[in-house]
C-alpha cells in the first residue's frame, strides 16, 4: 500500500529540520524604539540530528 511506504520514509526524517540537516536562522542587526532591523537569513546545522537529516534512534517512537 502506498501509505505504508510513505510512513516508512517519514519515520526516519528529523522532525525539526524535516530532513534537510539545516535550519534557517534570522539575523537581527539592531533594535530601537520597539523596531528591528533584520539582516539576511543564515543557515545553521540542525542541533537535533547533527546535520544528517535523519532521526536518531533515541528520538524514534517506541512501540507500545
Amino acid at each position: 500500500m502506498m501509505s505504508d511506504s510513505i510512513a516508512d520514509y517519514f519515520k526516519d526524517i528529523c522532525p525539526y529540520c524535516f530532513g534537510t540537516g539545516r535550519l534557517k536562522a534570522m539575523q537581527s542587526y539592531m533594535t530601537y524604539n520597539a523596531g528591528t532591523i533584520r539582516g539576511p537569513d543564515t543557515w545553521v546545522t540542525c542541533p537535533v540530528c547533527g546535520g544528517t537529516g535523519k532521526r536518531k534512534e533515541d528520538q524514534r517512537e517506541k512501540p507500545v
